[in-house]
């Protein structure tokens, strides 16, 4: 409809109509609304967060704006229909006031088709609040379904959340001085940065990025590293992201091992390197969160089993490869040393197989895994070995810090020891005892550097263990007994000549041997319990004859062979 004016004074006509094209009345604004409407309900969820969360408060921008436009096209029909007196203003015919309103109602749509499709905001100054807030109530709400898409979108925003903390980082113990006065302070982008990035540690958010977002987690740490943010308030996210990985076979660091598994990600490891890759990092949130990708939870790293074992002994070598390139091996790393005390704890039920033929098969790969991980810790060692520098061959006692071989060394003790909890029946305690733990850490032909010094200090945390059963009481003297047990069973009774094969055990053999011939005896009269389990495999104690009998397989019928240890009294 067209509009043409009646003259009835000297500022004031009359609007009447005429029959012509109507291009943006009321009743195309109610279809035009309907189908916005209709695209709005039906639309991902992904759309409404990135809509909500835009420098401009849309959705109430869109609510007054329809408004005004549906009750002016409403009023400007009924005006022109009825035909009522309206102020004569040049140009301004009914065809211009519907432009308008149309001119406005496809800002509007623009607006919501560039920031949902064209342009998706991201976290910035404009934004900070709004964004915190949208992003609290959907994690909130913790919708199985929403929660994928907004882990999706909160990546874009990764260098950018890292990029403000940093920004503001300086005003936070200015703030926090302020606090403790009772002042009041204004939140910055900082603060809100800081607060998602504390938000996004939630576990189950966790969990849906390492399964349908991992990129969130590669770009917000690479973000971190580039910027050299070692101390952004991730940590929580960290240890949730590679809890859950591991947990998680299906994750990214399961399909990470190697190239012949994995092909091309399995040489670039995008999801491992990124989380675990840098050392800095990692340690920097070890430091001041106490909560990095190497702290799990105790409760957890207890249920592993032997292939999460090995994911996260992946990862762990991933952070200490990273340590030894950057040529930092002489400061004391928390994290990496709580990460030793999970390999440690993680094969400490193997005596659960001691006196079964077929024990739990997966107690022994994790035995299995933990050998393998300290014999990998040696091979990255090696690499480095003519720039490190040992200090002192000797184990490192209370007052000397212990060095990165020292480290190493302890860890084998310990697995050593647990080895040692399986003592019979002969076959499964000598397969576990030698063939699994002691041939590998103890009997190898390797020649390294490396390997003799973390060798010869375990040879030492060996021996100190057995000649102070004086100092021992209770079940302290026990530990002794299982170190001296795996010790005599692994070694023999007969000593030999040096060769390549058993240098690295002839020197605690001379000194085990040596020490058992004085004072096996008088530990048996005066303790036979512990004397008892000092006994593994198939050694056994001859009292009448004052010696230690060890007794090899027999082949076929013939009589076995047997080693014998004539003791002193």
């Amino acid at each position: 409809m067209d509009c043409s004016y009646e003259i009835i004074g000297m500022c004031l006509i009359r609007a009447t109509g005429q029959t012509g094209t109507d291009f943006f009345g009321f009743a195309e604004f109610i279809g035009a609304f309907a189908l916005l409407a209709i695209v709005f309900t039906i639309a991902d969820v992904q759309y409404r967060f990135r809509v909500s969360v835009s420098p401009l408060p849309l959705p109430k921008i869109t609510f007054w704006a329809i408004g005004v436009i549906g009750f002016g096209t409403l009023i400007a029909d009924l005006w022109v229909a009825q035909g009522w007196p309206v102020v004569y203003v040049p140009h301004l015919t009914y065809g211009v006031i519907q432009g308008l309103f149309a001119a406005v109602f496809l800002t509007i749509s623009m607006a919501w088709l560039y920031f949902a499709f064209l342009k998706p905001p991201i976290f910035s100054k404009w934004n900070a609040k709004r964004y915190g807030h949208v992003l609290f109530n959907y994690l909130l709400r913790g919708s199985d379904s929403e929660l994928p898409v907004i882990a999706t979108e909160v990546s874009r925003s990764a260098e950018s959340l890292i990029e403000s903390f940093a920004k503001y980082r300086a005003e936070f113990n200015e703030q926090l001085n302020r606090q403790e006065r009772g002042e009041t302070i204004s939140p910055n982008p900082g603060n809100y940065a800081s607060d998602i990035m504390w938000m996004i540690g939630n576990r189950k958010f966790c969990r849906h990025v390492v399964a349908a977002s991992p990129g969130t987690a590669i770009r917000l740490f690479q973000a971190a590293v580039n910027d050299n943010i070692y101390d952004a308030p991730i940590g929580h996210f960290a240890k949730n992201i590679s809890t859950e990985a591991i947990k998680h076979s299906d994750s990214n660091l399961y399909h990470e091992d190697n190239r012949y598994q994995s092909g091309l990600f399995g040489d670039l490891k995008p999801f491992t390197k990124a989380i675990f890759g840098s050392y800095k990092l990692v340690e920097g949130l070890g430091i001041k969160f106490r909560s990095s990708p190497l702290d799990v939870d105790y409760e957890l790293t207890r249920d592993w089993t032997s292939s999460q074992l090995e994911a996260y002994a992946r990862a762990v070598l991933t952070t200490y490869a990273d340590m030894l390139d950057k040529k930092m091996w002489c400061e004391h790393s928390y994290s990496l040393c709580r990460a030793f005390e999970i390999f440690k704890h993680s094969c400490s039920d193997v005596y659960r197989l001691n006196g079964a033929e077929d024990g739990d098969t997966d107690i022994h790969e994790r035995l299995r895994v933990c050998v393998r991980f300290a014999s990998d810790l040696i091979k990255l060692l090696e690499k480095y070995e003519e720039e490190i520098v040992v200090k002192h061959l000797k184990p490192a006692k209370k007052h000397i810090p212990l060095d990165i071989y020292d480290r190493v060394a302890e860890l084998m003790s310990e697995i050593i020891y647990n080895a040692a909890g399986v003592t019979k029946p002969w076959w499964p305690c000598w397969n576990i005892q030698y063939n699994t733990v002691w041939s590998a850490f103890l009997s190898g032909f390797r020649e390294s550097k490396s390997q003799r010094v973390i060798a010869h200090k375990l040879r030492r945390l060996i021996y100190d263990e057995v000649i102070e059963f004086d100092k021992y009481e209770n079940l302290k003297s026990f530990k002794a007994a299982r170190y001296l047990g795996i010790s005599l069973n692994c070694l023999g009774f007969r000593l030999s000549s040096i060769s390549h094969r058993d240098r690295n055990t002839e020197p605690l053999k001379k000194a085990i041997l040596g020490w058992v011939k004085n004072n096996y005896v008088s530990l048996h009269d005066s303790h036979p319990t512990v004397a008892e389990a000092c006994l593994m495999g198939s050694i056994t104690y001859d009292a009448e004859n004052m010696q230690l009998v060890k007794t090899h397989a027999s082949l076929a019928d013939r009589e076995p062979n047997r080693d014998i240890l004539i003791l002193s009294k």
